[in-house]
């Protein structure tokens, strides 16, 4: 099938469609790793895959046994980069959200992707060679990982955290609470008192999407929950090297191109920080303008014209984009189809895996600099 597959459809009718899904569709039960590979279903043939890692639940077990194992490991060889909680150190990134970690913490048998990295040589603070790490080594380091990516879960021991699914988002974005939270809890849900969801009233409805509004409120830096101490304690002559050198900002950053010149009058240090270490959460260009952070992608299937415009939604199975006359064009993926994804702030994301808190706060007292 080729590219020539496609509906030019009205905004009303995509945001209505995509609602409708959206409201059945929490996240898969394996995670980020566990949904069907593209091409697949309807008769597409898959394309070709990495080395299969069956997917487990979303919050794996750990063996304790193991893991204790892999702590005493964890603390001879790895404890000095990565610290204790693996998130990280001065000297070592925090390495939590890495795909080498959670690809095996989804992996059926602990190890078999942890294994193969170590085996192609990591350093270690022992200068043991990471290859020399024994598969029940590396199965102990594993389920340490395993553990170590569970605690920083909201959910509980037999349930998912919910606080950043994108039913509970949407319905907290819309302009009436419970309006997306209700059609999926009248879809079906399992409740712990055995009560069915679709009997909510929707009284009740609104009482649950007011109760997980203010949840994720909580989480957010303008919450009352939510206090920071002062951040400004890194040197801004540390951190100007940084940005002009190994950080890589000024490619990016310049007099003309993405300038700084006045940032830090226009933010506080902490809303510095977040949109440094996670841009794109301060919105376009403007009501009616173009947002220059946004993701823009091409699809170029084997045979036909290609398509580019902004990333409005992209799954195993259909790619959507807005072209610049606001056109949304919904894409059904097809054998030798590519999908190239340009993303502005793609050197912030890679910038997170390998800064260190000390870079982090050298960075923040420069950028203070900027007023």
């Amino acid at each position: 099938m080729h590219i020539g597959w496609f509906h030019k459809v009205s905004v009303g009718i995509v945001v209505g469609v995509c609602a409708a899904v959206l409201v059945g569709a929490q996240e898969p039960a394996a995670g980020r790793g566990g949904g069907a590979a593209p091409g697949q279903g309807r008769g597409g043939a898959p394309p070709a895959q990495p080395p299969a890692v069956a997917p487990v639940a979303r919050s794996p077990v750990v063996d304790q046994a193991a893991q204790d194992r892999g702590r005493a490991l964890w603390a001879s060889h790895c404890i000095d980069c990565h610290g204790s909680q693996a998130r990280g150190s001065d000297t070592g990134p925090n390495i939590i959200r890495t795909k080498t970690v959670n690809y095996d913490r989804f992996a059926a048998v602990a190890g078999s992707v942890l294994g193969p990295f170590l085996k192609a040589g990591h350093p270690t603070q022992s200068k043991k060679p990471s290859e020399s790490f024994t598969d029940d080594e590396v199965v102990g380091l594993a389920n340490f990982l395993r553990q170590r990516v569970n605690d920083t879960m909201r959910g509980s021991d037999t349930g998912p955290n919910i606080i950043r699914t994108r039913t509970v988002n949407f319905d907290r974005s819309a302009q009436q609470a419970g309006s997306v939270l209700g059609p999926f809890l009248k879809a079906g849900h399992p409740t712990q008192g055995g009560k069915a969801s679709a009997s909510f009233t929707d009284g009740e409805v609104a009482a649950l999407a007011n109760f997980l509004r203010q949840r994720v409120n909580d989480t957010m830096r303008s919450s009352a929950l939510f206090t920071v101490g002062d951040i400004v304690v890194g040197d801004a002559k540390a951190g100007e090297a940084y940005f002009n050198g190994e950080g890589g900002c000024a490619s990016c950053h310049t007099a003309t191109t993405r300038s700084l010149a006045g940032i830090a009058a226009k933010y506080p240090p902490v809303s510095l920080q977040q949109r440094m270490l996670f841009p794109g959460s301060g919105g376009g260009g403007g009501r009616g303008a173009p947002n220059p952070n946004a993701v823009t992608v091409t699809i170029t299937a084997a045979s036909g014209p290609s398509l580019s415009g902004v990333l409005v939604e992209e799954s195993d199975f259909y790619v959507t984009l807005r072209e610049t006359d606001g056109t949304i064009r919904v894409v059904r993926r097809a054998p030798g189809m590519k999908v190239t994804k340009t993303n502005p702030l793609q050197a912030h994301i890679d910038l997170l895996d390998r800064i260190t808190d000390t870079q982090i706060h050298d960075l923040v007292a420069y950028l203070e600099t900027k007023k």
